[in-house]
């Protein structure tokens, strides 16, 4: 059975030239809705995804009506595939029934895989030049140096808990016993 999946993002805009479309290429049943591409959390793709059985064919208009991405995407593609049905696209005439449409789907993996390493290296690259200048990652400290001195004196000297201690330098006790734990693998004691 030919199934159809139609989006739009936006109040002002409505599904009818895309379900005129899905009809036309002889979708039996279309799934529609009103959600940007943005939002993980589509029901009616959810829905169609969890109805679509074996030798199914999903219809969209163009590509970007089903995936947020390349990986969105792939992801959703990989759910057709255990289930043994098939995708296509009208706009970008894109047939995973056929050698070329899984051929040109490969090259979208491979795309996606090669933006994800090209992210990832350029990531590290900057990471290491900010070390390089002696910045380290990581978020600020929240109490300065004689700050976390004065909080672990009083905690040590048992002057308030730390719970206490914490409310009186307004961070919360998770952060007052980071502090407590670092001054202890630094041979601090307590």
């Amino acid at each position: 059975m030919k199934i159809g999946y139609a989006r739009v993002s936006t109040d002002d805009q409505n599904c009818d030239a895309q379900i005129k479309a899905l009809t036309a290429a002889g979708c039996k049943q279309i799934y529609s809705e009103n959600i940007s591409g943005r939002n993980a959390d589509r029901p009616e793709l959810e829905a169609m995804l969890t109805f679509i059985r074996k030798d199914d064919i999903l219809i969209v208009t163009k590509l970007d009506r089903l995936a947020r991405s390349i990986s969105d995407l792939i992801k959703i593609v990989e759910r057709l595939n255990e289930k043994e049905a098939v995708f296509q696209s009208l706009a970008e005439a894109l047939d995973l029934s056929t050698p070329h449409g899984r051929f040109a789907m490969n090259v979208f993996a491979s795309a996606a895989q090669f933006e994800l390493e090209l992210a990832s290296m350029r990531t590290q690259e900057g990471l290491a030049l900010a070390r390089s200048k002696g910045r380290v990652g990581g978020r600020r400290k929240i109490l300065n140096d004689l700050q976390e001195s004065e909080v672990i004196a009083r905690v040590e000297r048992g002057d308030l808990t730390q719970k206490e201690v914490a409310g009186v330098y307004r961070v919360s006790p998770a952060t007052v016993k980071r502090i407590m734990r670092r001054h202890r693998e630094q041979g601090g004691g307590l």
